[in-house]
């Protein structure tokens, strides 16, 4: 049977370049691209060198859907470059969540096609980065409500395939806009989960909270392209890393007394993650630097 799949496999590369599951990476504009084909779909994940959040573009016969539009303008604007090398028109922007990576870019795409989020991160938006004291997204915030728009949970066959867009509450934020992909085994989850990242719990009351929405994922949805907000696609053997890690500073937070000593532990148990800076965020006891976002 594997000899049977392997030459499937090689046949399918000779004749077509790729088969199901299939990945390779490339570099464009100092930016990482990894691109995985599935079922005459490519799932292209765009990751900035140094990057803070990845974003993706679903690839479907005719046209593009895009997930969340980056940090700096810059890498917004390489990433749609990239999105223009494919010469298909973006039928949409979908931004998982409120937080202020993931679509401070916005402005860069406002022209190239309507942009989506639930209503609940539109009022977190609102009430978080225009309505508090001044914390340097004010304007940009002021400027992405003028035309974002509301997207509602539903289904929708989009150029052939199904997307099932739905809202996790009480994850790494409040509100988060997953979508689903059932025909291709693909969630594109937000920061809901991470892969080799240091994970934000800065606004988690109850960690438990988060853990079982991490669980509810593996349990009900076996996929194999899990499309993170901070790292690589990565498969269901994330599920288990995140609860980990979760389980662990839970633990570490219960039992430290001192930032300092907070920061070291983690630090020391996952000492090769990406984006050290967010470890100074804990969800308990401790004061963020960066101020609740």
């Amino acid at each position: 049977m594997n000899f049977l799949i392997l030459l499937i496999k090689l046949l399918s590369l000779i004749f077509y370049g790729y088969y199901d599951g299939y990945s390779k990476s490339l570099l464009y504009k100092n930016s990482t691209v990894i691109k995985i084909y599935e079922k005459n779909v490519v799932l292209h994940t765009f990751k900035p060198d140094p990057y803070v959040v990845s974003s993706y573009v679903v690839e479907l016969k005719s046209k593009l859907v895009v997930f969340d539009m980056q940090f700096e303008n810059q890498d917004a604007k390489n990433f749609l470059d990239y999105c223009k090398t494919l010469n298909k028109p973006i039928d949409r922007i979908i931004l998982s969540h409120y937080h202020f990576d993931h679509w401070l870019g916005a402005s860069v795409f406002k022209d190239e096609a309507p942009i989506f989020a639930l209503n609940e991160t539109i009022d977190q938006i609102n009430e978080i980065y225009i309505k508090r004291k001044e914390n340097g997204f004010k304007q940009p915030a002021i400027d992405f409500l003028k035309y974002v728009r509301v997207i509602k949970e539903h289904s929708e066959n989009i150029d052939g395939v199904e997307f099932i867009f739905e809202k996790i509450l009480n994850g790494e934020n409040p509100v988060t806009l997953i979508t689903r992909i059932p025909s291709l085994k693909t969630m594109i989850v937000g920061d809901l989960v991470y892969n080799k990242f240091y994970m934000y719990v800065g606004e988690v009351e109850k960690i438990e909270t988060w853990i079982a929405v991490l669980e509810y994922f593996r349990t009900n949805f076996p996929y194999n392209h899990i499309l993170v907000g901070h790292g690589n696609p990565i498969g269901q053997e994330v599920y288990n890393e995140n609860i980990d890690y979760l389980k662990f500073v839970r633990n570490v937070a219960e039992n430290t007394k001192t930032l300092d000593e907070y920061r070291s532990r983690i630090m020391q148990k996952y000492p090769n993650y990406g984006n050290p800076g967010i470890v100074n965020c804990p969800f308990t006891n401790f004061t963020c630097p960066y101020g609740q976002f």
